[in-house]
């Protein structure tokens, strides 16, 4: 029987190994190869829609935990996390995400820092508007607000 530790110490391998650039290469174009057969082609997609359906949230962290690696942010969120936070509309307006694959539009989902000094950690994020977020940008909820009642008053 192989032991925890050294079942954890060849995922490493393996995942540090396909980061070569002769290896990379080689899994890219042999995903290129399988990606031509039609019935792997849907099996592809199909387990990663069924991911998405159930976790929504998935795309959103992995890619805010990719950030934190480049910037040097805390990073602590989790699924258990997502799953408690997530309702599919936005926290700050009740808006419904518009969640279709290949777009982002101003009603997609984004993964806000209330307070963008900080990193990615329980209390200090929340699901928002991708565009709501890009208002925001690195300002206080209240800048935003600010901003927002002068923009409606000028109309």
């Amino acid at each position: 029987m192989i032991s925890e530790a050294a079942k954890e110490k060849a995922r490493i391998y393996k995942r540090e190994y396909s980061k070569r650039p002769h290896v990379a290469e080689r899994i890219r174009k042999q995903k290129a190869e399988w990606m031509k057969q039609p019935e792997i082609k849907a099996r592809y997609y199909e387990h990663y829609r069924r991911r998405d359906d159930a976790k929504p949230w998935y795309l959103l962290l992995a890619k805010a935990k990719l950030r934190c690696k480049k910037s040097g942010h805390e990073f602590s969120l989790n699924s258990e996390w997502a799953l408690a936070r997530w309702t599919g509309k936005c926290e700050l307006t009740g808006i419904e995400f518009d969640r279709r694959k290949g777009v982002t539009t101003m009603r997609s989902p984004s993964l806000d820092r209330i307070n963008s000094a900080l990193g990615y950690v329980e209390g200090n994020c929340r699901f928002i508007l991708w565009g709501l977020n890009r208002f925001k940008g690195a300002d206080s909820d209240a800048d935003m607000r600010d901003i927002a009642r002068a923009l409606l008053r000028g109309m």
